[in-house]
């Protein structure tokens, strides 16, 4: 998603009202977290930037800071956290731990993530739906690498031998949306 450079259409400070929106929609689509995760990602005395850009993309920012968030859609319906909000709240979702290292390679170029290169847990795989947000894991790291929504339910990949794609990756690590960070306005597409 973040691979071809795109300049913002326009960047604006969240009102009180609208930060507050942002929250309760952060608070619905990531159950996991709680109040303090949120308020430490989204802190109420900080300034929050959205930076729009012509695909629709939002990506909300920190005064000063990391985009934490961003908004596929523009409605505020498919929001992801970035992987640096991922760093700063690394339980904020459910991951995947990658099989190796080496396989992390092909997700920080820019590949989906395959059932093959997942490493199922003894207790199985967990249980999910198609279209979850979920984190990527290296094993022995605990700060997720990418995020990006599951393309079957559990039932659906135990059924297919897990084989295909697990996990379609909408940010990584080192993407352009990473990178904008040092540059400024522009990111991807």
């Amino acid at each position: 998603m973040f691979k071809k450079s795109v300049e913002a259409k326009s960047h604006q400070r969240l009102s009180g009202a609208d930060k507050k929106k942002l929250k309760r929609s952060l608070r619905d689509k990531f159950p996991r977290a709680s109040d303090a995760d949120i308020d430490s990602l989204v802190p109420s005395k900080a300034e929050i930037t959205v930076s729009k850009f012509q695909n629709r993309i939002h990506v909300y920012s920190v005064e000063g800071g990391f985009p934490a968030f961003f908004d596929v859609d523009g409605r505020g319906t498919e929001i992801y956290p970035t992987v640096f909000a991922l760093w700063k709240v690394p339980e904020l979702l459910p991951s995947f731990t990658l099989k190796g290292g080496e396989v992390s390679r092909f997700i920080i170029g820019g590949a989906d993530l395959m059932f093959p290169g997942i490493s199922i847990p003894t207790e199985g795989l967990p249980s999910f739906l198609s279209g979850e947000t979920w984190a990527v894991k290296v094993p022995g790291n605990p700060a997720p690498i990418a995020v990006g929504s599951t393309t079957m339910s559990s039932a659906e990949a135990v059924k297919a031998g897990l084989r295909g794609k697990a996990l379609r990756i909408t940010h990584y690590y080192r993407d352009l949306l990473w990178q904008g960070i040092s540059r400024g306005p522009s990111c991807a597409k």
